[in-house]
């Protein structure tokens, strides 16, 4: 295994410099919010947004149907002989369960009787 060396600690090394790709005097873009596309810093309503909010969702609920639908596309659905096999065994399983808690239950009723009379 290689062995890692520790970076000395100097003045010119704890100021991180900004991405070479970022200019240093430009101004922060304003953050948006996912769903709306409406600008987080004001908090005025005019409407013009109402119209960007109106489209930008309904265009969202298109763009998440579609979405959606692709995910299905994706699933592999299991055959005819794979999805009875496994319906029995969820069966089978459900069965066995509520026979064990019925019979914790009857033991815990007999219990109480001898308990409480």
């Amino acid at each position: 295994m290689a062995k890692r060396r520790k970076k000395k600690n100097n003045a010119a090394n704890s100021q991180p410099s900004p991405p070479s790709n970022v200019d240093a005097t430009s101004e922060p873009m304003a953050t948006t919010t996912a769903d709306t596309g409406e600008s987080l810093e004001s908090s005025s309503s005019t409407p013009e947004r109402a119209a960007v909010a109106a489209t930008s969702s309904a265009a969202g609920s298109t763009s998440f149907f579609q979405s959606t639908k692709e995910e299905f596309e994706k699933v592999v659905w299991p055959d005819r002989q794979q999805l009875i096999s496994e319906s029995i065994a969820v069966f089978l399983m459900v069965s066995l369960s509520a026979i064990i808690f019925s019979f914790i239950d009857n033991l815990f009723r007999w219990v109480s009787t001898l308990v409480f009379g």
